[in-house]
């Protein structure tokens, strides 16, 4: 009681979108109190404490074009209905209202899709486009996503046969071939460099649909790997670590930031 008095009732009135001046200032004051209060009782190492045994850290930002097949597809989905209405949502209503297109005759697609919605889910089509053609696949998305991506590979996809053909032969995720993305490309360069110095690498990735194209990489180009995702159970976690830490043939790990 004394706890959700002094402590858990104050805080959440101070969150509350409906909150005075004075429960915000209460609130902040009491999460101020019980971090301290807390502070004593947890024990945190920093990077400060080991950083005479870790190795020199150099971070390089390398910028990788875009093939000419991800130029083609990024291009046909920027030409696409949908992208079409967003981008030109600003522009001065064709009835002659005096307003702008998104909120006068223009709110939303022939599918009844707000511009809103498709905004997002457009930039994330076309993040898509920009990391791995591949990855404009439909499994684990949400369903609005889903009919946009469908939608999309319908449009878009028609103009390239050749990959149309390739997509069917094969399931999306194994089109590891580096023309179909510029930043497989340099990779590809890289590794090389890496495996002729004998480096161990840790290749990392937000998403595990790029983690599988990595994966068919690897295989198809007889490189010695591990994977850590979510999927991996805790007790082959370590086996995997310290077999990429021991095995000298092993220097690659494709690891899910997830």
């Amino acid at each position: 009681m004394h706890f959700k008095k002094k402590f858990s009732d104050p805080v959440e009135r101070g969150q509350r979108h409906t909150a005075t001046k004075r429960e915000l200032a209460t609130g902040r004051t009491a999460m101020v109190k019980l971090a301290r209060k807390m502070s004593s009782w947890f024990l945190r190492r920093t990077k400060v404490l080991i950083s005479d045994q870790l190795p020199k850290k150099e971070d390089r930002m390398v910028y990788c074009s875009l093939t000419e097949f991800q130029k083609a597809v990024y291009e046909a989905v920027l030409r696409t209905e949908d992208v079409s209405l967003v981008l030109r949502a600003g522009e001065p209503c064709s009835c002659n209202s005096g307003r702008i297109r998104k909120k006068c005759c223009y709110k939303m697609n022939s599918h009844g899709e707000t511009i809103k919605s498709l905004q997002f889910s457009y930039l994330t089509i076309l993040q898509k486009v920009a990391n791995h053609v591949a990855l404009l696949q439909t499994d684990n998305t949400s369903k609005q996503q889903e009919t946009h991506i469908k939608r999309v590979c319908n449009e878009v996809f028609s103009s390239f046969p050749d990959f149309m053909k390739l997509s069917k032969d094969a399931a999306f995720e194994t089109i590891s071939d580096p023309k179909y993305s510029g930043k497989m490309r340099v990779l590809q360069q890289l590794l090389n460099h890496f495996r002729k110095k004998k480096d161990k690498v840790l290749l990392f990735s937000f998403s595990t649909k790029l983690l599988d194209v990595l994966e068919q990489y690897c295989m198809a180009s007889g490189l010695d790997f591990r994977r850590l995702d979510g999927n991996t159970k805790s007790e082959d976690r370590i086996r995997i670590v310290r077999e990429f830490n021991r095995v000298q043939e092993i220097n690659i790990c494709l690891v899910s930031t997830m």
